[in-house]
């Protein structure tokens, strides 16, 4: 078996590359910590909207049961119609236009035969 001390492998990193490296590090922490805040702010708005929800859910039941109870309020249709007079047919004037209608065609009979009386005059 192999020590551990013998398996390990050292670099030799100048002066610029160790202060990069440290930076790299440094901006993956700031960019962890920025992702954890986020996260966190996330869980918030869902929260907050999960209230939301449930206050929208319940006004809109409250609504529901208002538009019911003023449905139940308000008279049946069958009561309706009783209260809704009828529109009377106008039978007289149908009957007045067929008179008319008569009228002027036995008018036009009469002016014909006296034309053709005089026609054959």
């Amino acid at each position: 078996m192999a020590n551990i001390d013998s398996d390990a492998v050292h670099l030799k990193f100048s002066a610029i590359e160790s202060i990069d490296g440290k930076r790299e590090v440094l901006e993956s922490q700031i960019n962890i910590l920025n992702l954890l805040e986020n996260f966190k702010k996330f869980k918030d708005y869902r929260k907050q909207e999960a209230i939301e929800k449930g206050k929208a859910a319940k006004l809109m039941n409250e609504i529901f049961k208002d538009i019911d109870t003023t449905l139940e309020l308000l008279p049946k249709k069958e009561e309706q119609e009783k209260h809704i007079e009828k529109p009377v047919k106008k039978k007289t004037a149908i009957t007045s236009e067929v008179k008319e209608k008569d009228e002027i065609s036995e008018k036009l009979k009469e002016i014909r035969k006296k034309l053709a009386n005089l026609n054959s005059a």
